[in-house]
C-alpha cells in the first residue's frame, strides 16, 4: 500500500506514548522512523536501538526535513520542545488529551493533535493499534486530511474533534482509567496487608468491567451498600479503614458521591 504525504517521522519523546506509536508506525514498514529525541541519550538510544533508528538528545540536533514530527512527551513539557526545536518543513503533532491547539501558534505553521485514547506503559506495549480510537485536530483542512489518512493506518477508529471536545475526553478517561487502576491497586493492598490472596478479587473486577461495558450507562449497574444506603455497613467499613486516613478519605468521597447521585 502507498503511503502518501508521510513518509518520514521523528519521534519526540521515548516514554509510554512515544514507545508503542514508535514500535507500532515501525512494524507496519510503510514509514521511516529516521530519529527519536529525548531529553535522556540512554532513552533516546534505548528506542531508537529497538526499531534500529537514529537518536539524540539535543534538540537542536533534530532533523528539519521529515514529514511528520509526533511530540509525545509531558504535557509540561511540550512547549519547552517547540520553544527549542529548529524550524521544521514537516507537519507537527502533539499526542496530548489536555492541551489545546494553539500550543503551537508562532512555532509552526503546519500542526495538529494525534490523540489516541488508550492507557499506555513501556511494561505492555500496545503494539496493534488497530481499535484503538484515535482523535485528529489541525490548523487547516490540508493538514486535516493528512492526519486522516496517516491515522487510518494505524486504527480503524479514528475520528475529528475540537479542543474543547478532547479535554472533556480526557477528564472522563482519567476516571475511567487511572482512578479506576488507582482504586483497583488500594483494594490489592489491602487484600496483601491481611493476607489474602489478590487474585480472588479477579472475578470481581472482570465482572464489574464486562457489566459496565455491556449497558448504556453504568449507572443502571451501580451495586453496592452507598446505593443501598447501608449505613450499618458503611460506618464498619470506616471504622476498618480508620488506621489509614488517605484510604479513609477516598472511601468516604466516594460513598458520598454515590449517595448524593442514586438516592434522591
Amino acid at each position: 500500500m502507498e503511503i502518501k504525504y508521510i513518509k518520514d517521522i521523528v519521534i519526540i519523546g521515548s516514554g509510554n506514548v512515544a514507545t508503542s506509536l514508535a514500535i507500532t508506525l515501525h512494524r507496519l514498514h510503510y514509514y521511516n522512523i529516521i530519529q527519536i529525541y529525548s531529553l535522556h541519550l540512554e532513552h533516546a538510544e534505548s528506542l531508537a536501538g529497538v526499531i534500529g533508528s537514529c537518536y539524540t538528545a539535543d534538540l537542536a540536533s533534530v532533523f528539519t526535513r521529515a514529514d511528520l514530527y509526533v511530540i509525545a512527551v509531558p504535557d509540561n513539557q511540550i512547549e519547552n520542545v517547540l520553544k527549542f526545536m529548529p524550524v521544521v518543513q514537516g507537519i507537527v503533532v502533539h499526542t496530548s488529551g489536555s492541551i489545546p491547539l494553539n500550543i503551537f501558534k508562532g512555532y509552526t505553521e503546519c500542526y495538529g493533535v494525534l490523540y489516541p485514547l488508550q492507557t499506555f506503559s513501556k511494561a505492555k506495549v500496545i503494539n496493534d493499534f488497530s481499535s484503538v480510537p484515535i482523535f485528529i485536530e489541525a490548523v487547516n483542512l490540508w493538514v486535516l486530511d493528512v492526519l486522516k489518512e496517516f491515522a487510518g493506518h494505524l486504527s480503524s477508529k479514528v475520528f475529528k474533534i475540537n479542543t474543547q471536545q478532547r479535554l472533556s475526553l480526557h477528564v472522563a478517561g482519567v476516571f475511567a482509567c487511572n482512578f479506576v487502576n488507582h482504586l483497583l491497586a488500594v483494594a490489592s493492598g489491602i487484600m496483601e496487608e491481611n493476607k489474602l490472596n489478590k487474585a480472588w478479587l479477579n472475578p470481581l473486577i472482570r465482572e464489574t468491567i464486562e457489566k459496565a461495558l455491556s449497558v448504556e450507562n453504568p449507572a443502571d449497574v451501580q451495586t453496592g451498600p452507598a446505593i443501598r444506603h447501608d449505613m450499618l455497613t458503611l460506618n464498619r467499613h470506616a471504622g476498618f479503614l480508620a488506621s489509614h486516613p488517605a484510604e479513609l478519605e477516598i472511601y468516604q468521597m466516594l460513598s458520598e458521591n454515590i449517595l448524593n447521585n442514586y438516592n434522591k
